[in-house]
């Protein structure tokens, strides 16, 4: 039976130089743009929603905006540029989920104003936008 050694398998040098990259997931831009201003906001918006909407509307889209603040903080703790990619990516489509729950809301007329609607919808382009920034430079990284 052939025997392999760990050390041989894992680069440990560049897990070492991620390991010393690595931010604490509250100082990500984006985790305080999504969780301070956009989450916030939005959670406000939602608690006044109709009782028949808890059930759609406002279980959808909350955890559609929650999933973006747990998969920002997975990948920004992660150890393995590649699993960071997949975390951000994903963070990235469900904020394009959570914008399309903001368009049903928009529609059924649950925002107080056409601006508090587009309020919203750029904080969450301004999210959009830093999470691409991040997946782009985690790029760079890999083909270093």
């Amino acid at each position: 039976m052939k025997t392999v050694k760990i050390r041989e398998k894992l680069d440990v040098k560049k897990i070492e130089e991620r390991l010393d990259k690595l931010k604490n997931f509250r100082e990500l831009t984006a985790y305080k743009v999504a969780l301070e201003e956009f989450y916030a906001k939005l959670y406000v918006i939602l608690s006044e929603l109709p009782f028949y909407e808890q059930y759609g509307i406002f279980d959808q889209c909350s955890r559609s905006a929650e999933s973006i603040l747990a998969n920002l903080s997975e990948g920004t703790q992660s150890l393995y540029p590649k699993t960071a990619i997949n975390f951000y990516s994903i963070a990235l489509a469900t904020a394009n989920e959570t914008q399309c729950w903001l368009d049903i809301m928009l529609v059924k007329k649950y925002f107080s104003s056409e601006d508090e609607y587009y309020q919203l919808n750029d904080l969450l382009e301004q999210v959009k936008k830093l999470i691409i920034y991040y997946i782009k430079d985690l790029i760079r990284e890999i083909e270093l």
